[in-house]
Formats: C-alpha cells, sequence, structure tokens
C-alpha cells in the first residue's frame, strides 16, 4: 500500500516527533478499509446479499480505527462511526438467520439421531426468520456512496500535532480495559456480557493489525501472530453467540413431531458452549497476559526500535 510505502521512506530518528508517520499510517487504515468496502460492493463475482455482509466486515474494521482517533478528530471520527452504524443496519438484514444455520451445521456431525430427523430438524432450523429482501442494484450503489463519501472525509483530515502519541496511547488504555474486564465477561457467562466483550475483542484484533502495520520488518510477523490469537479468541466467542441463538431456537420449536430430536440436540449444544467458553478462557489468558505497560513498551519498540537507555 501507499501509505506503507511513505512509512518506510521516513528516517527513523524521526519516528515519535510531532503527529509521526504511524498516525498517517492509522489514517490510512481508516481510508484503506472502506475503500475495501468499495471493492466488496461492486465485485460482480459474489452474490448480492454476500457482497454486502462482507462489506458489514468491513465496518467493523473502520469502527475499531475510529475509536483511536487522537484529540482533534474525534468529533470527526464519531461522525464518521455514526455513518458506520447506518450502514451496518443496512447490511444487516438476515444475519441472526445465517448464524442460526451455520451452528446448526456446526453441531450437526455430533447429533445421534435418524437421518430423517435431523434432516426434518435442520430443515427447521436454517429456514429464515422471514422473507429475503431482494437486493437491488440501487442499495449496492447507496452503501458504496455513503463509503465514498466517508472515504474522502478521512483523506480530507489534518492530523494534528501529538496525533501519533495520542492513538498509541489509545490502543494501549483500550487493551487495559479488555484486560481488567475478560475474566469476569468469561466467569459470569452472561449471553449480552460475552457479546459485548466480543465486540471488545474485534476492536482489539484490529488495533493490533495496525500496530503491525505501523512496524518495521523484524517485528510485523510477532504483531500478526497476536492479531491472529486475537481474532480466534472473537471467533470462540462468536461461535458461543452463535450457539446461544440455536439454543433459543431449538428450545422455542413449536413442531411437536420434533420435540425429541430438538432435546437430543439441546443436550449436545450445552456441552458445546461450555467447550467454548472453555476455549474461550484459554485463548483470553493468552491474548492477555501482558499488563499495559508492557504492551506499550512493546508498540514502542516495534515502531521506534530499542528504547535508548
Amino acid at each position: 500500500m501507499a501509505h506503507l510505502a511513505a512509512m518506510n521512506r521516513v528516517p527513523p530518528s524521526s519516528i515519535g516527533h510531532r503527529t509521526g508517520p504511524y498516525a498517517a499510517v492509522w489514517q490510512g487504515q481508516v481510508a484503506a478499509s472502506l475503500t475495501r468496502g468499495i471493492a466488496l460492493i461492486g465485485e460482480s463475482q459474489l452474490a448480492p446479499q454476500k457482497r454486502l455482509r462482507k462489506a458489514r466486515q468491513t465496518t467493523k474494521v473502520a469502527a475499531a480505527l475510529l475509536r483511536l482517533a487522537p484529540p482533534g478528530l474525534k468529533r470527526k471520527a464519531r461522525s464518521i462511526d455514526l455513518a458506520l452504524k447506518g450502514v451496518r443496519r443496512m447490511l444487516a438484514e438476515g444475519r441472526d438467520a445465517d448464524a442460526r444455520a451455520e451452528a446448526f451445521l456446526r453441531l450437526a456431525p455430533a447429533l445421534a439421531l435418524p437421518r430423517r430427523d435431523r434432516t426434518r430438524l435442520e430443515r427447521a432450523m436454517t429456514r429464515p426468520m422471514q422473507p429475503a429482501r431482494h437486493v437491488h442494484a440501487a442499495d449496492l450503489e447507496e452503501v458504496a456512496r455513503r463509503f465514498s463519501a466517508m472515504v474522502a472525509q478521512v483523506e480530507g483530515w489534518v492530523l494534528p500535532r501529538g496525533a501519533g502519541p495520542a492513538l498509541l496511547r489509545a490502543i494501549v488504555s483500550d487493551y487495559r480495559r479488555l484486560r481488567r474486564d475478560v475474566r469476569q465477561a468469561l466467569a459470569d457467562r452472561d449471553i449480552e456480557a460475552l457479546h459485548a466483550l466480543r465486540k471488545r475483542v474485534i476492536r482489539h484484533r484490529h488495533h493490533l493489525a495496525l500496530v503491525a502495520a505501523m512496524s518495521g520488518e523484524g517485528s510485523r510477523a510477532r504483531w500478526l501472530e497476536r492479531e491472529a490469537r486475537a481474532k480466534a479468541l472473537g471467533v470462540a466467542l462468536g461461535r458461543h453467540r452463535d450457539d446461544a441463538m440455536l439454543d433459543e431456537a431449538l428450545r422455542s420449536e413449536q413442531d411437536a413431531s420434533l420435540y425429541k430430536a430438538a432435546e437430543a440436540a439441546l443436550s449436545v449444544l450445552v456441552r458445546q458452549q461450555d467447550d467454548r467458553l472453555g476455549e474461550a478462557r484459554h485463548l483470553a489468558r493468552r491474548a492477555t497476559r501482558r499488563g499495559g505497560k508492557r504492551l506499550a513498551r512493546l508498540i514502542h519498540k516495534a515502531i521506534n526500535g530499542p528504547a535508548r537507555p
């Protein structure tokens, strides 16, 4: 990417002064995530619904990065974040039904049910919650238009003095809050608390990816490994939530002829949910074992080189 190439041309001695080139990398990454959304919307080889779903993922990347906005840009960043929430609502249709269906398909191989019962239960658990709305070209064009307007705004930002150090402090502060609360959320097992935790893990993952983009070649791979661990934790929490939606659907099944099959599936699902939480606790310990000060030193080393005595 052009902004990474520009970063590599900056003499190391200048890193950390004024806005720092890493603030420009942050700005470039925000714009790049939105530009990626435009590209996905226009990807003709994908079905329209899939284009919308993939574009929705790019809004999460942009939203995570916008939370790091330094003083002087916070109001502008909040404005774009609010616009992104509107886009996510446009793109979210059918997500819960898809998640429930995917959860059942992951569960199905573990079910000891007659083929006929499993097929009927699968049909019940994978049916849409409501008729799918046809995605028109105008819908795709409107989303692309909104993304383009956001990109133009972000690219027009003038980075204030001190933006680089401020956004790095924001990364560490966000991590400290995550580290403080993660174990309690996993212990409480409350679905909404776990969903909120997953959102924070997703933000942390994208913050780590940003540090990787700022880092020199010698340390980039290690930051991408950290990002992969945070991603794995987010996936485990996301699948636990999908399992919870499937749990609710199985318990509320109205077809009496499916009650026994639903009960059998529930008994397996409950064990799977426990396993999923155990996996999440293990991944959380790995992803948050460092204190905030240690993370700050590692970031400083990655983008500035070893600290001088």
